[in-house]
């Protein structure tokens, strides 16, 4: 019953908006709340096979008592759905509006920000993947469902209100943003509260990283400014991004049995392909 709850905040979070919307502003402006909302799920489908593979290894962890191994996991969970979900996501970002020019042939006013507010709300969403199966496993689940559909549900109300008093159709975006960053820091909050969660370990070796490669690939949006939009800016800012990108991941997100584990991934691949070669 709770988890259906926690189902149904969400159901009611895309659906209400939806309404709210459709009431101010009328269908148009609804169109480009809906493709924005398309663009974010095909980015999180991204990230979501990861997830899913992981749930399993955390239940059986926390249920068989083997807590360091949950919590650890639940680190990976959240560190590597970030990782992954930035793939996609980094080049949509930067070229937002090229993109959205391809796909679309006339694209309605605020598809753009609605899009990339999204999106940003996606990557601290992405942060706390590992978080609702540990405490599912925990069985303590009365509190977290409640709290956190509260606050996902939060948006509406404000949403309505924000829009009464006269702000810009993109605002339920900018909502949509706070209650996910309120979302998230109260998960984190909960974990310590419920199981005991060392949730400083988590800010260190997920949510740090996280903020520090952020930072790092920052200054590539200034490229917008001093390129002009073509086919072939798109394809060098988009290379240029996952450069960066898999560096700092493979440099600063990753701890160093985690890079020894992939450098023999790699010299794996490297000798099949080679031995097929030969």
């Amino acid at each position: 019953g709770y988890t259906m709850i926690g189902a149904a905040a969400c159901v009611g979070e895309s659906q209400g908006s939806a309404i709210i919307i459709n009431r101010f502003f009328g269908t148009i402006l609804n169109a480009s709340f809906g493709i924005a909302n398309r663009v974010n799920s095909m980015v999180q489908m991204f990230a979501k096979g990861l997830g899913q593979a992981i749930v399993p290894q955390i239940t059986k962890s926390y249920s068989s008592g083997d807590y360091n191994r949950s919590s650890q996991l639940v680190m990976l969970s959240s560190k590597f759905s970030f990782f992954l979900i930035m793939i996609p996501l980094l080049p949509i970002l930067l070229e937002t509006d090229f993109i959205l020019n391809l796909w679309l042939k006339e694209v309605p006013d605020f598809t753009t920000i609605f899009v990339q507010i999204m999106l940003i709300k996606s990557i601290i969403t992405s942060l706390n993947s590992g978080i609702p199966s540990i405490i599912q496993a925990s069985g303590e689940i009365k509190w977290f469902h409640l709290i956190t559909s509260t606050i996902l549900l939060l948006c509406l109300p404000l949403a309505y209100f924000a829009y009464t008093l006269g702000y810009p159709p993109h605002f339920i975006s900018v909502i949509y943003l706070f209650t996910s960053l309120l979302t998230f820091i109260t998960t984190l909050i909960l974990l310590k509260v419920i199981i005991h969660y060392d949730i400083i370990e988590f800010i260190k070796k997920v949510v740090l990283k996280a903020i520090i490669i952020t930072i790092i690939i920052s200054p590539l949006f200034a490229i917008q400014f001093f390129i002009t939009e073509s086919i072939l800016r798109f394809f060098c800012v988009s290379l240029l991004a996952e450069v960066v990108l898999f560096v700092s991941i493979y440099f600063i997100g990753l701890e160093k049995d985690e890079r020894i584990s992939i450098n023999k991934y790699i010299s794996l691949a490297k000798n099949k392909i080679l031995g097929y070669a030969i």
